[in-house]
């Protein structure tokens, strides 16, 4: 868990600099996604718990991209 909280620590960092990103209903979203992935880590149920990741983090990439300042952020 460590490696991998390492692994997007700089993408999380760079995600908080962009402004008025962080919105009521990106806040939910996000926390509905972190909601299922921890289901499926509860229910030890490795594969899901990586689809969901994978698939929120492409989400949210696809979200941060569509702010006017996030690809400089980005890249």
């Amino acid at each position: 868990m460590r490696a991998f909280m390492v692994a997007i620590s700089n993408m999380l960092y760079k995600a908080s600099a962009i402004q008025d990103f962080a919105t009521a209903d990106v806040r939910t979203v996000v926390l509905k996604a972190h909601r299922r992935i921890l289901a499926a880590i509860e229910a030890k149920d490795g594969e899901a718990a990586r689809r969901r990741m994978a698939r929120h983090l492409a989400a949210l990439t696809l979200q941060m991209r569509a702010f006017p300042h996030a690809p400089l952020v980005l890249d």
